[in-house]
């Protein structure tokens, strides 16, 4: 539950203050003038202004539009007064004293708390992320010790990048109507999986999905769940490939992949028009990665710094060596999370590895005796990146 401490407090605070006065007798004059010397026990008006107080701190602190605030508190207070006449009437005499006054005090306890620097900042968060974050990601930012970075904060963190490549050929071939329906569709699926698997979704404009993680919660595991995301995400391209096919007859051609480091993550636009977005070297090399797919025929990539920091969660398999700033860094293709490989899919991943080494290591022979059986997949298709290495195995051997 959002805001529970200020919850507790309040409600706390609220329902102790008017059992105080109750036990003080400040009602004392009042109960006996409406309900007569012999009124419910204390225990009854106890218990409940414990319930109106937690229940109005609550709404108070969790509703957004003061007015709504102020709306339901009313309505709360006028059954609260509603509930002990009916009472009466069937012969029970609850005095409802210090119940209102619970609900009183916890109202305006609600009040001052969303008006506090904690309250606005919620508010303000909970603008700023929309629809961007699932719930469970809302709350974690919420209760999370790490600053929002609202005028813009360096954070480690890992970005994903998801790109649907044959959009603009498609709009030539597709009526306006189905390409602007098929293209949402796109956006909505691949935002909804990255939430779902803990991002912030910072771009979703038809044709490019991107997604953080760990730049808002600061979790140690965010590559790891970066590495999630992007296979958690396979399935559902192939649900969005097969619904384009069957009613369009169209096969949108979608790529991922993600990368590890050092961002700019902050409140990028102008007020009222913007939102939480990221920037930096991550995002710039997993929008390149996304395109490197198409070279090496794979359909997700990781980058050398996720794949490094999520090793101990993810398995995967080089891919390639390629430049990054003047340094050679190596590429790789998660084929699944630790644990979900079958033996097989292990040992056909460990071949392959060994015989990419020989490969380098200019042992061509060698290279083709363990990759010549990986040609082919578990599913019978070609294996791209094995057929990439036996071209060039048998172009140079």
């Amino acid at each position: 539950m959002r805001f529970y401490r200020a919850t507790l407090v309040s409600g706390a605070l609220a329902a102790s203050l008017a059992n105080f006065l109750l036990a003080m007798g400040a009602f004392n004059a009042w109960t006996l003038a409406v309900f007569g010397p012999d009124p419910a026990p204390l225990w009854a008006q106890w218990s409940g202004a414990f319930v109106l107080g937690f229940g109005l701190a609550w709404t108070t602190i969790e509703i957004g539009a003061f007015s709504l605030k102020i709306g339901v508190a009313a309505i709360a207070l006028v059954e609260t007064a509603g509930l002990s006449w009916l009472l009466a009437w069937q012969g029970i005499a609850w005095p409802p004293f210090a119940t209102l006054a619970a609900g009183v005090f916890a109202t305006l306890f609600g009040l001052f708390y969303s008006g506090t620097i904690a309250g606005r900042r919620s508010r303000l968060i909970e603008a700023i992320l929309g629809h961007t974050v699932s719930p469970a990601t809302l709350d974690r930012v919420l209760e999370s010790e790490l600053p929002f970075p609202f005028q813009g904060e360096e954070r480690h963190a890992s970005a994903v990048v998801c790109r649907w490549f044959n959009r603009r050929d498609l709009a030539e071939t597709l009526p306006a109507a189905d390409f602007v329906e098929l293209s949402n569709t796109f956006s909505a699926t691949v935002s909804a999986a990255f939430k779902e698997a803990g991002g912030v979704v910072t771009e979703a404009d038809g044709e490019h999905v991107h997604a953080v993680f760990g730049a808002l919660a600061g979790s140690p595991d965010h590559a790891a769940r970066a590495c999630r995301a992007l296979l958690g995400l396979t399935p559902q391209i192939d649900t969005f490939r097969h619904a384009a096919k069957v009613r369009w007859g169209v096969d949108p051609d979608v790529r991922a992949a993600a990368e590890t480091g050092t961002l700019i993550a902050g409140v990028f636009g102008v007020p009222g028009a913007g939102g939480f977005g990221a920037v930096g070297e991550p995002v710039e090399a997993a929008r390149r990665l996304a395109q490197a797919n198409l070279f090496y025929g794979t359909r997700l990539l990781l980058g050398q710094r996720t794949y490094i920091e999520a090793r101990g969660a993810v398995e995967a398999r080089p891919a390639d060596l390629v430049w990054v700033h003047n340094l050679r860094e190596e590429i790789y293709e998660p084929l699944g999370m630790k644990g979900e490989l079958s033996p097989e899919a292990l040992e056909r991943r460990d071949a392959y590895w060994i015989g990419l080494i020989h490969a380098r290591s200019g042992r061509w022979a060698e290279a083709v005796r363990l990759l010549e059986p990986l040609r082919l997949d578990a599913k019978g298709a070609e294996d791209p990146l094995v057929r990439a290495t036996l071209d060039l195995a048998s172009t140079l051997k």
